[in-house]
């Protein structure tokens, strides 16, 4: 069974003459992006540059059935992504998207195919990044329809959202952190940290904060 061809991808290419530079790999030869080793970011822009130019859109098309994703996707780094706080990780979510979904239509696009691309996506990564990037497939979508309404928006549908590993604190804590700040023989924190830390004058500052915080909210 032949191999199958991987996506367009960076890749820091070092030789013995010369210094390191970034090269995008997509077949032979190798693309130079005339980024150095320490210019990731610039490689990562050129990157979504190469990626668009490769995937042409035609925004006179509305009919979901005749549009392929790769042309919303090309939409979307042509007119939004070079603009962002970070283009470099929209260049990261774009590759496996444009991988998986590039030839298909955007009538093809439903839930069915949405969790096959969390499930294939989940043996390499966790189900939190593909949900960021099916986030951004969905922000795509939407763009494209701004700018040339659909007769039909397609809905991604993206993994649930993991359980937030924060905490907080109960009633019980925060009614007893005043009391608990004055202490200086033994201070009570509700969290299991080191002591002298507990101890050090800007945590201690932190403490004093959410004390006077939680005064004013319980007066």
């Amino acid at each position: 069974m032949p191999r199958r061809k991987k996506a367009a991808r960076l890749y820091l290419r070092k030789r013995a003459d010369r210094q390191p530079q970034w090269v995008i790999r997509d077949g032979d030869p190798e693309i130079f992006t005339g980024c150095s080793e320490h210019d990731e970011r610039g490689a990562q822009e050129y990157l979504v540059q190469y990626l668009s130019s490769r995937f042409g859109a035609n925004t006179g098309q509305s009919d979901p059935a005749k549009i392929q994703i790769s042309e919303v996707m090309s939409l979307y780094m042509q007119d939004v992504a070079p603009h962002t706080a970070a283009p470099a990780l929209f260049g990261y979510h774009a590759v496996p998207l444009l991988t998986f979904f590039g030839k298909k239509s955007l009538a093809e696009l439903n839930g069915s195919l949405c969790r096959g691309y969390a499930g294939h996506r989940g043996k390499s990564v966790s189900l939190s990044t593909a949900r960021r990037e099916l986030e951004t497939l969905q922000a795509a979508v939407n763009h494209w329809h701004t700018e040339s309404p659909l007769a039909a928006v397609p809905k991604i549908v993206k993994p649930d959202r993991p359980p937030s590993r924060q905490r907080y604190l109960t009633r019980d804590e925060a009614a007893r952190m005043p009391s608990a700040a004055r202490a200086e023989d033994e201070p009570y924190c509700p969290f299991h940290l080191d002591r002298d830390l507990y101890r050090h004058t800007p945590f201690r500052n932190l403490i004093a904060s959410m004390v006077s915080f939680v005064q004013r909210e319980t007066h």
